[in-house]
């Protein structure tokens, strides 16, 4: 590993962008630290768990290097004397004076700024009906903590309305009385693998072929366990594809066990399985 590394010294590239290599790990832990004050502080941004952070962070920078490589080459076939001529700006850009230099580098920061929150750009689906009214309370909801233990005046709330005595998990609750409090026909249980009945699933990693619907009940699988342990409400997918869910007994890294009502991102694949209550 060490000989690797000094070779890797050794190449034009590390030379050329070894300034940018050591920003990197400090841009990360910058990255994660604005994550976490934005989960408490914000608590309705969907922010990813920290493995789902790496990934999506991964797949952005290769999906953006891509758009910009892309249309490098396309200019280049497309328009040869205006590649030709930026390539020389390029080149050319430290014999510039000063004052431009510092034009330029706006210019072109604010133009890769714009492009990239374009590329990350996600949307949300209002939904009619019932869906709009429950993605309200949901939003309403986000504030919820607990003040002990599985305990506090809104989770007994969850409990008490699926017959169950706090202090308990109440993931499986939460989901419950939300979907009855609009009369919406549920298995209206604190145990989350109620909520994977398979009359009711309309979709899984490898049975995706239906769309889905804010309010739509997502259930997530721990071999530790051996069932189904978490369930939550499926929100609408960013512009990458990943799903923007909302649970209760979670915490900012996405626990099964943890003291709040959250939102988060999270990999599909990482889902078990997706049913359907609401039909409208």
């Amino acid at each position: 590993m060490k000989k690797l590394w000094i070779s890797f010294k050794e190449t034009e590239f590390y030379r050329t962008h070894k300034e940018e290599l050591v920003i990197i790990p400090i841009l990360l832990i910058a990255f994660f630290l604005i994550n976490l004050i934005f989960s408490f502080v914000f608590p309705q941004s969907a922010l990813f768990d920290v493995p789902s952070q790496m990934e999506t962070l991964f797949y952005f920078s290769l999906k953006f290097s891509s758009i910009v490589a892309i249309a490098w080459f396309g200019l280049w076939v497309a328009f040869p004397p205006l590649h030709r001529h930026l390539n020389r700006f390029y080149h050319g850009f430290d014999n510039l004076e000063l004052f431009w230099k510092n034009v330029y580098a706006t210019i072109f920061f604010l133009v890769f700024l714009i492009a990239a929150a374009l590329v990350a750009k996600g949307e949300i689906n209002e939904n009619p009906g019932v869906r709009n009214q429950l993605k309200k309370l949901l939003d309403s909801q986000l504030n919820i903590r607990e003040t002990s233990e599985n305990r506090g005046p809104e989770v007994d709330l969850f409990l008490q309305s699926v017959g169950v005595k706090p202090p308990a998990s109440w993931c499986g609750a939460y989901i419950g009385y939300d979907l009855s409090y609009f009369h919406v026909k549920n298995p209206n249980s604190a145990w989350s693998p109620n909520y994977d009945n398979p009359k009711d699933v309309i979709w899984t990693p490898k049975k995706a072929n239906k769309k889905l619907l804010l309010g739509d009940v997502f259930t997530e699988y721990y071999s530790s366990l051996g069932r189904v342990g978490h369930v939550g409400f499926y929100l609408f997918p960013d512009q990458e594809g990943f799903f923007i869910i909302q649970a209760g007994n979670t915490s900012g890294n996405g626990s099964r066990n943890g003291d709040r009502v959250g939102r988060k991102k999270i990999n599909p694949i990482k889902i078990h399985a997706i049913t359907r209550y609401i039909n409208e």
